[in-house]
């Protein structure tokens, strides 16, 4: 089979673009490409980050002023602050799934601190703006971005006091907006994630998030514990690409 080049290189396949070779951090060219994907509707219904995508693309003030956000979130900036300061970066680590051509594949936010729902000093972290390119769903590729997050969780990550997290949370929209939510849920829950009480609107209010206030979802934690478990029962849930450790904000 002749592969199609565009400008002048040659177009993966989807299987090829699917196949992940290594976890990274975030980059900054990432970010058109993120943008993308937030905008297609069944990813836009599923985020808690999710900003209005631009109403007309060739508008180049406008798809700026959209990626710009994704800019303020991955350097985790707050939205009153001085646009050249950062807040502090290093309270979230952004993964991102690569393939062979380097190009994302897979994105998802660690949050080890700043989220005033979770208790303090208790050593939790937060998964969030969890996403896959939408032309490669259903590939594996989110099993091996949570499996590699997992691992920074609970194994790698030493932020709390020297100590790696003990547990991590997220939460899941079951609205009308989330489409399916039940395929969502399902699919964190073979990694061993439980239900929690919490309450979606406090939760928004603690964080001045935006535009979702009206939305419902559900809470989930993991334990370091379970993880371990359910990796017994199961050794290949755990596979993933590499992970760059070096270049990861931890």
């Amino acid at each position: 089979m002749v592969k199609q080049e565009v400008n002048g290189k040659e177009k993966l396949t989807i299987a090829e673009r699917a196949k992940i070779v290594r976890i990274r951090g975030i980059q900054n060219n990432d970010l058109p490409l993120i943008a993308r994907w937030v905008a297609d509707s069944e990813t836009h219904g599923k985020l808690d980050f999710a900003p209005e995508p631009p109403k007309d693309w060739r508008n180049r003030t406008e798809v700026q002023a959209y990626i710009s956000q994704f800019e303020d979130y991955y350097r985790n900036k707050n939205k009153d602050e001085d646009k050249n300061k950062d807040e502090d970066p290093k309270k979230i680590t952004p993964l991102v799934a690569v393939n062979s051509m380097l190009e994302p594949a897979s994105v998802l936010t660690i949050r080890w601190r700043g989220d005033p729902y979770v208790p303090k000093d208790k050593r939790i972290a937060s998964i969030e703006a969890f996403m896959t390119d939408p032309e490669l769903r259903h590939k594996g590729i989110g099993k091996q971005t949570l499996s590699a997050a997992l691992d920074v969780i609970f194994y790698e990550y030493k932020g709390y006091s020297g100590e790696a997290a003990r547990e991590a949370r997220l939460w899941i929209f079951t609205d009308a907006r989330a489409g399916d939510y039940s395929s969502n849920i399902n699919f964190f829950r073979q990694y061993g994630f439980e239900n929690l009480a919490g309450n979606w609107k406090e939760y928004v209010a603690k964080r001045e998030i935006e535009n979702v206030g009206d939305r419902d979802a559900m809470w989930f934690k993991l334990t370091k514990e379970k993880w371990e478990e359910i990796k017994l029962g199961n050794s290949k849930i755990a596979e993933h690409a590499p992970i760059d450790l070096l270049n990861l904000r931890i």
